[in-house]
């Protein structure tokens, strides 16, 4: 699953029109979410890739530490992943609280609105673990759905 078939999976998104579902996308996360501002999101959802050793396993959905408004929106992708793809959920129900000097804590504080969170759902370390795009495109669709 390489790392631009999370654009493709957004340039999909993009052409069904979804109500209320705007992507961004670029050559980094943080002038993506500075683009979303202007629409003042309810929920600003990053998709990266994680990658560790060859045994890291799971999803995982990064959220900053006490934004309890977006521990939700977390718990139910981590939960509807896992549930749909037989995937481990890691951390506390998926989520992953990030704290000052964490990675991705930068992109996360960088959204003023609404909810916010980063999915990690698999490991790119593990190929055996990867989801194709085409699945995880009808994932996301579905969980943007459930959410709204």
């Amino acid at each position: 699953f390489p790392s631009h078939d999370n654009t493709w999976v957004m340039k999909e998104i993009e052409k069904l029109n979804l109500p209320n579902v705007k992507c961004f996308y670029g050559d980094n996360s943080i002038s993506a979410v500075l683009r979303s501002l202007a629409f003042l999101p309810d929920l600003t959802m990053q998709l990266h890739l994680n990658s560790a050793g060859p045994t890291a396993h799971g999803c995982e959905v990064l959220v900053l530490d006490g934004d309890t408004k977006s521990y939700p929106f977390v718990e139910k992708f981590a939960s509807m992943f896992c549930k749909k793809f037989n995937r481990r959920m890691r951390g506390d129900l998926g989520k992953k609280k990030l704290g000052a000097g964490d990675r991705g804590i930068s992109s996360l504080k960088t959204s003023t609105f609404g909810a916010k969170i980063l999915c990690e759902p698999w490991f790119i370390s593990r190929q055996e673990k990867f989801v194709p795009k085409e699945e995880y495109l009808k994932f996301l669709v579905e969980y943007l759905k459930e959410v709204q």
